[in-house]
């Protein structure tokens, strides 16, 4: 009996445009980011080479490096903090590219 091997969900032009945007973003900006690899486990670290021979994205935490195809990946997920000084007020921001929160207020 012959394996079936499972196909790669399809995605149209504009959910790849909008992962490949958002890899150049988190590249360009040095953040984490969070791969949603497909029928691997999920990579974490940040991005130091997008290759575009290979279609790898190299991804570093602690210095090991995992290299990802780009087709392979089915989101992509970076934080941006911010911390802003208002008086005795922290204002706590967390951006992601699919949802912006607000964490908290903490008085000092």
């Amino acid at each position: 009996m012959a394996k079936v091997k499972k196909k790669r969900p399809t995605r149209d032009e504009f959910e790849l445009e909008e992962i490949g945007n958002t890899l150049v973003e988190a590249y360009d900006e040095k953040l984490e980011v969070l791969l949603d690899v497909w029928e691997k486990e999920n990579v974490q670290g940040n991005i130091i080479k997008m290759d575009s021979r290979t279609r790898l994205i190299h991804i570093e935490k602690n210095s090991e490096i995992t290299k990802i195809p780009f087709m392979d990946i089915m989101k992509v997920l970076y934080y941006r903090v911010k911390l802003l000084s208002f008086e005795k007020n922290l204002f706590y921001f967390t951006k992601s590219s699919y949802r912006f929160l607000s964490l908290s207020l903490v008085l000092l």
